[in-house]
């Protein structure tokens, strides 16, 4: 007999704050993909859905266990080389590191760096890290969050199938495997604080 678990498949979450402009601006709907991160790790460039000290946000995330951090001028340094995932960053911000992730530390990095991240919370753990927000509607219709992104047909998929059995502002609901081979079913959410066009 196969066993259930609630949990969130896709997730319609509004942009909390403006530290992933230009690509994500305040208040602009995404759909979060928790499921792409429940069988594996994060990979490093992903901008993903974390749970911070100042609240869930959207963060850029930079580096991963084992990685050599320093952030200095608002550029991001790692292992002693430049290595920026961000596309277009602004600003400076306070300066980091260099510091060595340890094995459970995720760092977080906004694009727009006069905004808290991981230089003033310090590295994330692995489990405050739930999802990737992978679609954004700004009134305009749906569409990848990051431009450059390389969908593939699992990507639209999922898409089809959160963007088609969502009602406005609600969790998709579907039926996904889990690691153990059972089927695991998505939770009901409250719908979104903020009410929607």
């Amino acid at each position: 007999m196969a066993t259930y678990a609630a949990r969130i498949v896709v997730e319609d979450r509004r942009v909390p704050d403006g530290a992933m402009e230009p690509w994500l601006k305040p208040g602009v709907r995404t759909l979060v993909f928790h499921v792409l991160l429940w069988a594996n790790d994060p990979e490093r460039g992903i901008v993903v859905d974390a749970d911070t000290p100042d609240g869930r946000a959207f963060r850029r995330l930079v580096a991963l266990p084992g990685d050599v951090v320093e952030v200095k001028g608002g550029e991001l340094w790692i292992d002693g080389r430049e290595s920026d995932p961000a596309q277009r960053p602004t600003g400076t911000g306070p300066e980091y590191g260099p510091v060595t992730m340890g094995p459970d530390d995720y760092f977080l990095l906004s694009d727009v760096r006069t905004v808290n991240d991981s230089r003033i919370w310090g590295p994330l753990p692995r489990s405050r890290v739930f999802g990737e927000p992978r679609f954004m509607n700004d009134g305009d219709g749906w569409l990848p969050v990051d431009p450059g992104i390389d969908l593939d047909w699992l990507d639209l998929m999922r898409f089809e199938l959160a963007r088609t059995t969502t009602p406005e502002a609600e969790v998709a609901g579907t039926l996904m495997p889990d690691n153990a081979g059972s089927v695991v079913g998505t939770a009901a959410a409250s719908p979104s604080p903020v009410s929607l066009p």
